[in-house]
């Protein structure tokens, strides 16, 4: 059961002067006078607290409602190519968040399931979040699934669609309040702080702090529950999803129940960032992000890809070069250039030049792919000319 104590607050004041308030903008000297004065603010944020929790839920969010509470909507570059919005708290409000979040933290972690491996409390008096949990360890664990071992296995990659940004208010209120004792105020803080934070829309978590990597934990846990109810074999970092199936058909079935949950807090998944892979596939997909090998990057790269149809062995060098790709799985390469935030250019200028190399069939294929990769991605303008 949620139970909030000075001690939430003065943890998150430390964690602020160690990771800075916002961790997509630099760091704040504000930060440091938080660190400093953990304890004399720590001890105003508890006060605070008490003097709301003393109040019915219906009397604390008129209390909230108003409060003034200080922030700025900031821009931050995002890749190459454009920015996204940021939010800087007051630092009194932020550390408010911040002591709040850390209780709820507390509170939800014995509901995750360890197929969730994103931000997850640490067990090191220390540190706030477990440093030995990663996205490496995330695509690691699914290696560690049996499933794989079968060569019919199918692994659907996907994620959420803006996740931040779409999270909605009431129902993360909802999950809150499950975790409270009767008639706590905590959920309706929480509720009333992000209302303010978002200039009054009900929905969206302030990008950046902690309180919110907390927050979008404890409204994805239901989430993972009922995936382990219907039996699927998932792992999760963060907004990132990993479902391991036995066949295509139950790999369908399992994106539509992730589907359906996820729908139940108005979330849905992003159709462009959605592959199925065999396993395979998968486990060479996994070795390139992990870095661990890149051989069918490196072969295509390196092939000369020119021809002259008007050479006088003209045929004998179409066949050779034709050749040349059965050993190179195209079609997983432009899978794996979709899935990042800025594809190679010259990777991409080499598979559009592959394409008359291929049969048909698979050609159309594989342009039907790549006009979804152009149009959803920026693609260096280089490309596009080739």
């Amino acid at each position: 059961m949620l139970v909030v104590e000075q001690d939430h607050f003065r943890k998150a004041a430390v964690e602020i002067g160690r990771s800075g308030e916002n961790d997509t903008l630099p760091y704040d000297i504000d930060a440091s006078f938080i660190r400093d004065k953990a304890e004399e603010l720590s001890d105003i944020c508890f006060r605070l607290f008490q003097e709301i929790e003393a109040k019915t839920p219906r009397d604390a969010k008129r209390f909230v409602n108003g409060l003034t509470i200080g922030s700025e909507r900031l821009l931050v570059p995002a890749g190459a190519h454009g920015f996204r919005i940021t939010t800087k708290i007051g630092p009194f409000w932020n550390l408010y968040l911040n002591g709040l979040g850390f209780a709820i933290a507390e509170a939800n972690e014995g509901n995750r399931s360890d197929r969730a491996h994103s931000y997850r409390l640490s067990t090191n008096g220390d540190d706030l979040f477990d440093r030995t949990k990663s996205w490496r360890t995330y695509k690691e664990a699914t290696l560690e699934e049996a499933a794989l071992e079968n060569e019919g296995c199918v692994v659907v990659q996907t994620d959420i669609s803006s996740f931040y940004e779409h999270v909605y208010h009431h129902r993360l209120e909802n999950v809150v309040d499950d975790l409270t004792p009767h008639n706590s105020t905590v959920a309706t803080q929480i509720d009333r702080i992000l209302s303010k934070l978002s200039s009054g829309r009900s929905f969206g978590l302030p990008v950046g702090g902690q309180c919110a990597r907390v927050l979008a934990e404890v409204l994805m846990t239901p989430i993972d529950a009922s995936l382990s109810d219907a039996g699927i074999v998932w792992h999760r970092f963060v907004d990132d999803f990993t479902l391991v199936c036995n066949s295509q058909q139950d790999a369908y079935a399992a994106l539509s129940i992730l589907s359906n949950s996820l729908a139940d807090y108005g979330l849905s998944l992003n159709r462009t960032k959605t592959i199925t892979l065999s396993a395979k596939h998968y486990r060479e997909y996994i070795a390139v992000q992990l870095g661990q090998g890149d051989e069918t990057t490196v072969a295509l790269r390196e092939l000369d890809l020119h021809f002259d149809p008007y050479s006088d062995a003209a045929q004998s060098q179409y066949e050779q070069l034709k050749k040349s790709f059965d050993a190179i799985d195209i079609q997983f390469l432009l899978d794996l250039e979709k899935q990042k935030s800025q594809p190679d250019a010259f990777v991409m200028a080499q598979i559009g030049r592959a394409l008359k190399f291929q049969e048909p069939h698979v050609a159309a294929q594989l342009c039907a792919t790549l006009g979804d990769c152009i149009f959803d991605k920026p693609i260096a303008e280089s490309t596009m000319r080739r």
